[in-house]
């Protein structure tokens, strides 16, 4: 067969009669993202740019990722409380979204040591009681 030649894995069996499907290759020529808008439609450049934003807004908001969380440490400016709910905030932003449970559990990995051995003993607590627990620490 053909296309068995041409895998990176060999060791991949097809289904006898198997046929790729017919993708729309880029060719080269033209925009291959933004080719079914007609240019009259807009008054300027403004209005092009508005349309844009509007057909790819999804591509300027990046959600947060767990090991973004991980890194988020307590400013020496910060009390325990502000960076709590700091962190909780960002971590709101993740996604997939984390639940409460997994949370906490971040939430205490990333202590300092002097706060993580007393945190993680209500890590399954409510994120209200950590941050009370380690204001006292």
């Amino acid at each position: 067969m053909e296309l068995q030649d041409e895998l990176e894995q060999p060791d991949v069996e097809l289904p006898e009669g198997y046929k790729p499907p017919n993708f729309e290759i880029f060719d080269g020529t033209g925009d291959p993202q933004y080719i079914s808008q007609n240019p009259k439609k807009w008054e300027n450049w403004v209005s092009m740019e508005y349309d844009f934003m509007d057909r790819f807004w999804f591509n300027t908001e990046n959600a947060q990722g767990i090991f973004y969380i991980q890194n988020l440490k307590k400013k020496p400016t910060e009390t325990f409380r502000e960076y709590a709910t700091r962190w909780r905030s960002e971590a709101a932003k993740v996604r997939p979204p984390l639940e409460e449970e997994q949370m906490n559990k971040f939430f205490d990995r990333v202590q300092d040591p002097k706060y993580y051995e007393r945190l993680m003993v209500i890590e399954n607590h409510k994120f209200s009681d950590i941050i009370k627990l380690g204001e006292r620490i």
